[in-house]
């Protein structure tokens, strides 16, 4: 098996620190709409509905309650 090379290895990791920057930022809102809401439900929705057009949506619901 080769080895990756130091530019693959850093663009992935950029990548997955973008990721999780995104993920925390959404678990936060959801959160700061929904605090009493279980933590698994709240982290399940921010991964899972990161999209860009189903996101916000979920925001305003939540926000409209």
């Amino acid at each position: 098996m080769r080895r990756q090379s130091s530019a693959v290895i850093a663009r992935q990791s950029a990548k997955a620190d973008a990721r999780s920057e995104g993920l925390a930022e959404r678990i936060a809102r959801l959160t700061a709409l929904c605090p009493n809401a279980d933590p698994a439900s709240v982290k399940y929705v921010a991964i899972h509905c990161a999209t860009i057009p189903t996101f916000p949506h979920i925001i305003a619901l939540l926000s409209a309650r």
